[in-house]
């Protein structure tokens, strides 16, 4: 799901390698992930700020996934009914193109599709994208609409194929990455390729883990290894970051109206499973409380009855970080 530097054993060689696995990958889409995704996506839509009032500009032309102009028939796919919650969208999302920075299977696209013009989806893992493309025609929308690409967009863009040079060269009115930050070494340079891929004006929106306090986990006693890392160094950000660290990273890499206070937190249903692998997002060390299980502090617990299998209910704190690229910004 992430994008990542090319380095031999970066973080970005290791997440392409974990989830190019098939069994990560088809496994990544589980009741958890589908529910943050939409969490996400609920606060994306909703964000607002002076300069986001009006409706992205598109010089008359209004461009699809795959870099071609959008057709009748395209055009009324995207705006057609869905069972997305419609309250609190701002209209600056109506007729947008937007990039999914790490895509992953599509989840977040998924949710923005019914939003939008187009989306299109990027991501190192052939795998994940493999499966972006396929949910996409099960479910019988356009590769107009939504188009799953595998890049790095860490390369130069001469190094892309061409596909994916033709879909990325008209810009996007906004760019999405949802938890990927995380899993990204270098996240400066993250933020400069959103930076890049943006018209002038256009918005970039970064949703990942929010560093929590004790007072999240529970009290703490010396670190001990639990063994469930999510791989090996698949994620050089244990426990996300803080708003400052992410608004010094936009206003770095040149966005402005830049803001990252936003701060929620994700109510999930997850299994002993899900725990190990949240448990590895995380350097908090081992936890001292009833309320917890595998490190992970639990709310509530249930049993499926369909599978007998115990539900625990947890709480993921996530960060909102939002900036735009200035309108009159030309490349120097």
């Amino acid at each position: 799901m992430a994008e990542a530097a090319g380095a031999k054993d970066s973080a970005g060689t290791l997440n392409k390698k974990h989830f190019d696995d098939e069994k990560h990958a088809h496994h990544y889409d589980n009741e958890s992930s589908i529910e943050m995704s939409r969490v996400v996506v609920k606060h994306i839509l909703a964000y607002t700020h002076p300069a986001l009032t009006l409706p992205p500009g598109h010089n008359g032309v209004r461009i699809g996934a795959d870099g071609e102009p959008l057709t009748a028939e395209s055009e009324s796919e995207s705006e057609s009914d869905s069972n997305e919650e419609e309250e609190n969208v701002n209209a600056f999302w109506k007729h947008a193109r937007v990039l999914d920075f790490a895509a992953g299977t599509g989840l977040i696209s998924q949710h923005l599709l019914w939003h939008i013009d187009a989306i299109v989806g990027v991501d190192i893992s052939t795998e994940m994208i493999k499966l972006y493309n396929q949910k996409r025609d099960n479910q019988g929308v356009s590769a107009s609409a939504m188009a799953g690409y595998v890049a790095d967009l860490f390369e130069p863009r001469e190094a892309w194929q061409p596909a994916v040079q033709k879909a990325v060269a008209p810009g996007f009115d906004a760019a999405v990455c949802s938890l990927a930050y995380h899993h990204i070494d270098d996240t400066d340079q993250a933020s400069r390729v959103l930076f890049s891929a943006l018209r002038p004006g256009g918005w970039a929106f970064v949703a990942d883990l929010a560093q929590g306090t004790l007072e999240d986990f529970g009290a703490q006693k010396p670190v001990s290894s639990h063994g469930h890392d999510h791989g090996s160094g698949v994620v050089p950000h244990k426990g996300g970051f803080t708003p400052a660290e992410l608004e010094a990273s936009f206003t770095t890499a040149g966005f402005i109206n830049v803001s990252a206070q936003s701060v929620f937190n994700v109510k999930l249903w997850t299994d002993d499973e899900g725990l190990k692998r949240i448990r590895g997002h995380y350097a908090q060390a081992d936890i001292i409380s009833d309320t917890v299980r595998y490190g992970v502090r639990v709310f509530d617990q249930r049993q499926d009855s369909a599978t007998g299998v115990t539900k625990y209910l947890i709480k993921r704190k996530m960060l909102l970080a939002v900036g735009q690229k200035p309108r009159e910004w030309t490349l120097a």
